[in-house]
């Protein structure tokens, strides 16, 4: 049973969860099968379960289970596109209208199940799925009848758990569990990264709350105070909502039922019928479902860390168990629990083990009759290190760990993979960020040698970082952050942003020899949209070229290298880490620009634009590269730039008009907006050739 694939949807130690289509019927749906190196017998008997669960519902906002093959084994679920989480990776956030269509389908999900005594147990945006009609899905979850009392361990990073589902004395799981953790899940796509911030108290930092928000879950006395501060755009309305499903305290929470929180959603009057934006798919790449063989960058889930071991004597003999970091780990008598331990005094939800995203292991006591005790000490939560004692009730145990896996060369939270590209300011690399589920693959420029001795691009470095990573737009490239680790007497500065995996617009000039109008035509717009956005922020790119236009995995451009600085200290990345650079580097700049002038204009970005469509249209730049530096910019000054349909005259007439307007020498003859420029394209869209 062979597919192509279309889109990893998820990827951990144990699961693969893709989106294929079949080659000869053309049809789609989700695969889910266990990983190779996985426990097979283990994970086979929870397809089987996950199918069982699945294949009796019906309803339009649950996934339907197509075929269960216990052979390969593999479970063919209904198409959708992705997950909410990659959704919210791209976008950001959701506004708060598409959040209340989320919310509405999947109470109504929840009001199906509830009705039937089961419950989902593990929602989060991985197990909110959304279909190729913009509709949304629960799926990838196994659920659980409300009579065995608490679901089965999720195969998913535990975000945002209901406090029940970790501590049975806190109260039985019910419909309500369900809603605190959808209610939870609403609050991350209006907040995005800015999510663990609301769990912030007094004197802790963003990291430190980013490592424990699990704790906080676990904890039924926290309860949050801020949400309107922390979201002061969202209708207080749909706050109180939330805030009503999110009570730590199940007798607490504001809705008994999901028609209950369903009503209470539509009456805030924010309903839309607004689809979700759409999730598109890379091109198909051949996968058989048999041997799966995902991509490293594709992994979510992946934390980084140590292997947990602990070690204890139980009937003469010593035993060992050892828990990937990836793994949160339940301690009790129960059999569902991760460590069952059957032994008198130990409780049935003893104690969680938990591997933070910073790398440490925690545990966290769950109101145990006993007690968990660290080093002789009762605890409520403590920080895990070698050599320390756990006691669960009567067990004692002896804690180590594995030696990390090396996976290529570490700088910072950063694993270097593969190289991308080696140039005058660095190499770039294609590197993995474990722990972050959000950005698991980035690139990483690593500067030179000598950029640690220069202090005044440190100091451009330093200043330019925090509006770099603060700027967000769909057509820029992210910044996530910048830094540098010392090595003995060595000092290595780098800076992480979004790895763009579709390549550079300078790529497909090479490999394709220049590019059709149509594509040509296509880049430009969303381009546009960047250089916009740059506009309106009062800032200049100052440097555009077909190197800095890129591509992600769904073909959207992507601008690199915009400016970093406002008002007298206008500088790009390319300035901070280019020291002399070739001329090629200015070909596509405007002649105030090469003279050195200080006042620019949007014009200036604009004109670079257009001297790169000129290229993808007549395959040759405006002027040669071949020139030394003085006469590359005598000719951008003053040479007259040859009409593009004497390059190649398939060009329409309103090619040469349009594009030599953009290209004036004087910048006040050229078009002074984005809006003026797309105003122009638009005039001439429909006549290009080879669309």
């Amino acid at each position: 049973m062979n597919y192509n694939l279309l889109r990893t949807i998820r990827s951990s130690d144990d699961w693969l969860v893709w989106r294929g289509e079949h080659p000869a019927s053309g049809e789609r749906c989700l695969i889910k099968q266990p990983q190779p190196s996985a426990d097979a017998a283990r994970l086979t008997d929870q397809l089987a379960r996950e199918y069982g669960f699945l294949q009796p519902l019906q309803h339009d906002n649950l996934i339907r289970p197509r075929h269960w093959d216990p052979a390969a084994p593999c479970l063919l679920l209904e198409d959708a596109r992705g997950s909410v989480a990659q959704l919210l990776a791209r976008e950001g956030t959701l506004a708060p209208e598409l959040v209340v269509n989320l919310l509405v389908q999947c109470l109504d999900a929840l009001a199906y199940l509830h009705e039937r005594q089961l419950g989902h147990g593990c929602i989060s945006t991985h197990t909110i799925l959304v279909d190729p009609r913009g509709a949304v899905k629960f799926g990838d979850f196994t659920g659980y009848r409300f009579e065995e009392l608490a679901p089965p361990p999720p195969d998913h990073p535990m975000k945002y758990q209901a406090p029940e589902l970790l501590d049975s004395t806190v109260g039985e799981c019910g419909p309500s569990s369900d809603l605190y953790c959808l209610g939870h899940t609403a609050l991350e796509l209006l907040l995005g990264e800015e999510y663990p911030l609301l769990f912030a108290g007094p004197g802790c930092s963003a990291a430190d709350v980013q490592a424990n928000w699990l704790g906080w879950h676990a904890h039924p006395g926290r309860e949050l105070t801020n949400l309107s501060q922390s979201l002061p755009l969202v209708p207080p309305a749909l706050l109180d909502v939330l805030g009503r499903m999110i009570r730590k305290q199940p007798r607490q929470r504001g809705y008994r039922s999901a028609a209950d929180a369903r009503q209470a959603v539509l009456a805030t009057g924010l309903n839309s019928r607004r689809p979700l934006p759409d999730l598109e798919d890379a091109a198909p790449k051949p996968l058989a479902a048999s041997k799966p063989t995902p991509a490293l960058d594709q992994a979510p889930n992946a934390r980084s860390g140590r292997t947990l071991c602990l070690t204890w004597k139980q009937g003469g003999k010593s035993k060992t168990r050892k828990f990937h970091p990836d793994r949160t780990v339940i301690v009790g008598n129960a059999a569902p629990c991760e460590l069952p331990l059957a032994f008198k005094g130990i409780s049935r939800r003893h104690a969680l083990l938990l591997s933070q995203t910073n790398g440490q292991w925690w545990v966290y006591d769950l109101h145990s009759s006993l007690g968990t005790w660290h080093n002789g000490t009762s605890i409520r939560a403590a920080r895990l290190q070698r050599g320390d004692e756990l006691r669960f009730g009567p067990l004692r145990c002896r804690v180590s760990f594995e030696a990390k896996k090396r996976g290529g060369d570490r700088l910072g939270p950063f694993r270097q993979l593969t190289p991308i590209h080696e140039g005058r300011n660095g190499m770039l690399y294609r590197a993995s960020w474990p722990g972050n589920t959000s950005h698991p693959i980035v690139a990483l420029r690593v500067f030179p040698p000598d950029f640690q001795f220069d202090s005044e691009q440190i100091r451009r470095f330093l200043r330019g970082i925090p509006q770099a990573a603060a700027f967000r737009h769909p057509n820029l490239l992210r910044l996530y952050r910048g830094g540098s680790v010392r090595d003995e007497e060595k000092r290595t500065w780098y800076i992480a942003m979004e790895y763009a995996a579709g390549g550079s617009l300078r790529d497909r000039i090479l490999r394709d020899r220049g590019l059709t109008g149509a594509q040509t035509f296509a880049f430009a717009y969303q381009a546009l949209q960047g250089l916009r956005a740059i506009a309106e922020q009062r800032l200049l790119h100052r440097n555009l070229t077909p190197s800095c236009i890129l591509f992600d995995d769904q073909d959207r451009v992507k601008i690199g290298d915009f400016v970093m600085m406002r008002g007298d200290h206008v500088e790009s990345f390319q300035q901070i880490t280019h020291a002399g650079s070739p001329p090629r580097e200015h070909i596509y700049q405007a002649p105030e620009q090469v003279r050195g002038v200080p006042d620019l204009t949007p014009s200036s970005d604009l004109y670079s634009l257009a001297a790169i469509m000129y290229e993808t249209l007549t395959g040759q730049p405006p002027f040669r590269t071949d020139l030394k530096l003085p006469e590359m910019i005598e000719a951008i000054c003053h040479q007259p730039i040859a009409p593009p349909r004497s390059l190649n005259p398939a060009l329409p007439r309103e090619i040469d008009a349009f594009l030599l307007r953009a290209l004036d020498k004087q910048p006040e003859r050229r078009f002074q907006s984005a809006d003026e420029f797309e105003q122009g394209l638009r005039a001439i869209k429909g006549d290009l050739p080879g669309g």
